[in-house]
């Protein structure tokens, strides 16, 4: 689908245009409304999210992932009663396709629901074991249980698959202290070497070596990595303003 393309490269403005065009013309499309619900995420615009969540529902009341947005929206409204029922609704129905999976044990952590999260990860991560981001969310899910030595099992599966993927580094770096021994460091300096990143991802990255080189005593490099991400860091903010 176009609109979708549009917006997994960051056009959220065609993806808003194409999917407007066509809901011109046929208004019953739920998947359209919930990427409208998506691109209003994007946007930080709400009210707009909830009520294209609640059409897309409305239309098509079968699909979870729509109840999983309703869900969303209603937590990030602070309505965290709708977004239960919502996540339970999105439960009920029943699914096997593991970009629901995954999203269901997402909003299920996001609502402290971690059991319920691990199972439909655990569920994600089977149907679909070399997606990285699959692998991630199920490690940060034994993370909040305590099952520090699985999911630094699942960050490093996760990294194996996308050897840039920053957030498993950072998830990774935060489970146990690092020792002289027993480190991730050189494998991370080598992605500086390596690949090109994008500044979130670089913050990311130096945060978790800076961490490392900390448990490890080597202060002088911990400063060189924090302070060049609170650099990316404050070059941002100074961007918005």
């Amino acid at each position: 689908m176009a609109a979708r393309r549009a917006f997994e490269i960051g056009d959220v403005t065609l993806a808003e245009q194409i999917c407007q065009q066509v809901l011109a013309f046929a208004p019953e499309r739920s998947d359209l409304w919930a990427l409208l619900t998506e691109t209003a995420f994007r946007r930080n615009r709400l009210d707009a999210a909830i009520v294209c969540a609640d059409r897309a529902a409305a239309l098509n009341p079968k699909d979870p992932i729509v109840h999983i947005l309703r869900a969303k929206c209603r937590f990030f409204s602070g309505d965290t009663g709708e977004a239960v029922e919502a996540a339970e609704q999105a439960a009920r129905t029943s699914t096997s396709a593991p970009d629901a999976l995954d999203a269901l044990g997402a909003i299920f952590g996001m609502l402290g629901q971690h059991q319920r999260a691990l199972e439909s990860s655990k569920r994600a991560v089977a149907a679909c074991p070399r997606m990285a981001q699959y692998l991630f969310n199920l490690a940060a899910t034994e993370r909040m249980l305590g099952q520090l030595e699985a999911a630094e099992r699942h960050c490093n599966d996760a990294v194996a698959i996308n050897p840039s993927y920053c957030l498993a580094h950072y998830l990774r770096s935060d489970l146990r202290v690092a020792t002289p021994d027993r480190n991730y460091i050189a494998e991370m300096e080598s992605i500086f070497r390596e690949q090109r990143l994008a500044p979130a991802d670089e913050i990311l990255l130096r945060f978790a070596l800076g961490k490392e080189y900390e448990d490890i005593g080597q202060y002088g490099r911990t400063f060189d990595h924090v302070a060049a991400a609170n650099g990316f860091s404050l070059a941002g903010q100074t961007a918005i303003q």
